[in-house]
């Protein structure tokens, strides 16, 4: 479809008034309806994906194509079911968002339905419709009104509301619609009815019915698959009473009375009844959210089998109590366990962990049962802690040799799905030449070919994570043209691959995975590293999501260090992105380079593996200068500010700068960023030589031989340069503060610390309430009898220092915000 020139115009002129940043309150909600829109566009294109299929099966097979149930790909969300790490999210919170995209479901069945009732005359057939109309029309209602009920932010302190809907839905049970199989099978017989009548001019409707036969089959009651994730911490927390659980659960001389202990509980489980009232007084999470899994196989859903993933399963003995709380409340045959493996230590030991679990009767007769044996690989945090080229490696080894104990196992049929989770950034796994090179990057063609001479047969999943990861389907064509390219790599992969040399000397990829995993795990246990880390923090750019990303901090300007741990991985890759400097895909390289550089040329050149791998380092280079990173920890240098203040004609500002000096003085961390930048300067210049060439002189700002255009550097660079001269703004306002005794439970050094710190919006509200602005009422001018000009402290009105200091802080630190989203629209990444 055209668009007019004044179309065009109107377009452009909304797009310079938008704000460029995200939204200013990213709550779960919000989250909730992005991912909704997501899923509708992706079931819209896979409905196109069904009518090729449904029309060249029509071609081939004209007496049977209506039999047809093609089953590709699958549609999954944690959306408002991942709980791990998170206290904001409550079990009605999870139950009523399930709700929900059951109800938007059911209304885009009935909807199609209504569309194909319109066109029918023949009324034995009009009446079965209406049928299934009026089992969908009942089942919204009677959905919409629960969810209504669960959605209440109050609800969990409202017990008769919670016992009033609850026997609400126990009552209306069979009017809920739980089995999608009911709507499938009288699809299935109005398809019968219209093709034994042969009547042609029912060709269209037929279409239309076998199609939405398919997307009830695929789809189910629910947009996207359930995906359930906890920590394996609550997990291992809430079976520490019933087999004595103390300290850690690998610790050799227990582990095997852990491990028989939970297997005899396995034995001896029998099914639990429970309500919702079972729920409310259930004080541990993990069984807390299995007893929500068994309420939406109850009162949601069925038929469609929910993931329950384990965040940082480093144990075989947190899997095993994953199966015997699925045993107690019934679950068993529903619920897809699956270990996510993305710490150190879960990379080297996964898969003795899951070599652990086949040798249990329980859980070998559990993923017998089930048919397949489910994983999840992290990228983002393994990335964060071992460096991404060197966590991409780790995980492909584990998967394969996960592979092999499933393969030693000798379970028949048992099918390998693997779902890898990763951001959308370079620091998180998202590779960013081609949503090709992003496929291949997180399913290696290597493990996939060691599967097929092992026989096992793999199921595949990737993540799109969070609204940048959504860019992709945000509407129909991009949906179905991402689908396509998909359709296309899983297609390809049956091709004959040819052996790629990575794997043909494993010396060379051990070395180097070592290397860069040493060079992060020193620099992730540096407390330099984590002052660089805290000092800019998640204050300079907007909210990365609704999940919490602030630790408590003291208040004091001594309190500048902590672990890098303690920060998500989403915001810290975001910082290293702000910074200059991806760290976490840069960091170790140069140090690998120096080993034997002509030998890392040769694998470059010959291993398609490992060029894909060393492109990712290509881009984070192109998006990285070291001299970008020295520019901000100079923000920090008091030497900096003492000779800037001899060179400034302005005697207040140079005063300023002095008091700047010694402020920074007193912080004592200069030191510590500049060890950091020595550090990373060698790694930077090692890939830049390697990038560049050797004898590259003069400026080393260009974009000549990177992966980027110069001109889109050098706007980054100057996005840069006028962050880091808003950062010497504020650092002088700071020292503008007037001197205050200690009040409304703070003082001015801390007040100064935070703004340091770019807290800049909670250090401006506490100014606003120790420096008020505006109308001063005065209570003693009337009344006493006699005059007073006296004016106290409290009265004094601070409109020149709201003006002059705390609406400038603002401003200051809104245009620094504002450079930050642009900075990483130049990346392509939010997080």
């Amino acid at each position: 479809e055209k668009i007019s020139k004044s179309e065009i115009k109107s377009i452009i002129k909304q797009i310079f008034k938008t704000e460029q940043r995200p939204e200013k309150n990213i709550s779960l909600n919000f989250e909730h309806k992005l991912s909704i829109k997501t899923l509708k566009f992706l079931q819209s294109s896979l409905r196109i994906f069904y009518e090729v299929i449904l029309d060249i099966s029509k071609k081939f097979y004209p007496n049977e194509y209506h039999k047809i149930n093609p089953q590709f790909f699958r549609l999954h969300t944690w959306v408002g079911y991942d709980v791990d790490g998170r206290g904001d999210i409550f079990w009605n919170n999870s139950f009523s968002k399930r709700l929900k995209v059951k109800v938007i479901q059911l209304e885009l069945y009935f909807d199609k339905l209504n569309s194909v009732s319109k066109k029918l005359k023949d009324k034995s057939v009009s009446s079965k419709l209406n049928e299934i109309k009026t089992i969908l029309k009942t089942a919204i209602e009677l959905n919409k009104k629960i969810f209504s009920v669960f959605s209440d932010p109050e609800l969990l302190s409202k017990l008769d509301e919670v016992k009033k809907i609850s026997k609400f839905m126990f009552d209306n049970k069979n009017k809920l619609l739980t089995n999608n199989l009911i709507i499938v099978n009288k699809l299935e017989s109005i398809i019968e009815i219209i093709i034994s009548s042969s009547e042609k001019k029912y060709e269209n409707i037929l279409r239309e019915l076998i199609l939405l036969k398919i997307e009830v089959t695929n789809f189910g009651l629910g947009l996207g698959r359930t995906q359930i994730r906890l920590n394996a911490n609550q997990l291992n927390n809430s079976i520490s009473k019933e087999i004595d659980l103390s300290g850690d659960p690998n610790d050799p001389s227990n582990k095997i009375t852990y491990l028989n202990a939970i297997s005899k509980l396995i034995g001896k489980a029998k099914p639990v009844k429970i309500n919702f009232g079972s729920i409310l007084e259930e004080n541990m999470n993990a069984r807390r959210y299995f007893m929500i899994i068994k309420q939406i196989l109850k009162y949601v859903d069925e038929n469609q089998t929910i993931r329950f993933l384990i965040a940082e399963c480093d144990y075989s003995l947190t899997a095993m109590t994953a199966l015997y709380y699925s045993k107690i409340f019934d679950v068993e045959e529903k619920i897809d366990i699956s270990p996510l493996f993305e710490t150190e230590k879960g990379l080297i030991t996964g898969h003795t962990v899951i070599g652990t679990l086949l040798k249990n009767d329980y859980y070998r007769e559990y993923v017998q049962k089930r048919k397949k044996l489910t994983i999840q690989t992290g990228f983002s945090d393994a990335g964060r802690y071992l460096g991404q080229s060197a966590a991409v490696l780790y995980i492909e080894n584990l998967q394969r040799k996960i592979a092999n104990s499933l393969s030693e196992a000798k379970l028949k049929d048992v099918k390998l799905l693997i779902f890898n989770t990763h951001g959308e950034s370079i620091g998180r796994g998202g590779h960013p030449v081609s949503l090709l090179d992003r496929l291949n990057y997180v399913n290696c063609k290597y493990t996939r070919k060691k599967l097929k001479d092992w026989k096992i047969d793999l199921i595949q999943e990737m993540s799109f994570q969070g609204g940048d990861g959504y860019q992709y389907f945000m509407n129909k064509d991009l949906a179905f043209s991402c689908l396509c390219r998909i359709t296309e790599f899983c297609l390809n992969q049956q091709s004959n691959e040819k052996n790629d040399i990575l794997y043909e000397s494993p010396d060379f990829g051990i070395e180097f995975v070592n290397t860069i995993k040493n060079f992060n795990t020193e620099i992730m246990d540096d407390p330099s590293y984590a002052v660089l880390l805290n000092i800019f923090g998640s204050n300079i750019t907007h909210s990365t999501g609704s999940r919490s990303v602030k630790r408590h901090i003291d208040g004091s300007m001594k309190t500048l260090s902590y672990h890098p741990s303690q920060t998500r991985a989403i915001p810290q890759n975001s910082v290293l992105q702000q910074i200059g400097m991806m760290a976490n895909s840069l960091g170790g390289f140069g140090r690998f380079l120096r080993k034997d550089y002509d030998k890392f040329e040769k694998f470059y050149n010959n291993s398609e593996r490992f060029k894909r791998i060393t492109d990712i380092i290509k881009y984070a280079f192109a998006f990285s200068d070291i001299e970008v990173l020295k520019a901000y920890i100079d923000c920090f240098d008091p030497g900096m500010w003492l000779s800037w203040s001899t060179r400034t004609v302005d005697q207040s500002r140079s005063e300023n700068m002095i008091e700047v000096a010694n402020l920074l003085e007193k912080f004592d961390i200069h030191w510590r960023l500049n060890k950091v930048y020595r550090l990373l300067h060698q790694e930077y210049m090692d890939i830049r030589n390697w990038i560049l060439g050797r004898k590259l002189s003069g400026r080393i700002a260009v974009g000549r031989g990177r992966a980027i255009e110069k001109e889109i550097r050098d706007e980054l660079l100057l996005m840069h340069g006028i962050r880091v001269a808003v950062f010497h703004e504020i650092f002088l306002l700071s020292v503008r503060i007037p001197k205050f005794s200690d009040q409304a439970g703070t003082s001015r050094e801390e007040i100064i610390a935070k703004l340091i710190r770019f807290d800049i919006l909670d250090a401006v509200k506490d100014l606003r309430k120790i420096f008020p602005a505006g109308k001063i009422i005065k209570t003693s001018v009337n009344d006493f009898g006699e005059e007073t000009n006296y004016i106290n402290e409290a009265n004094v009105d601070y409109t020149r220092e709201e003006i002059s200091i705390f609406k400038k802080l603002e401003a200051l630190y809104e245009c620094s915000r504002r450079v930050s989203s642009g900075i990483s629209h130049f990346i392509g990444a939010v997080g």
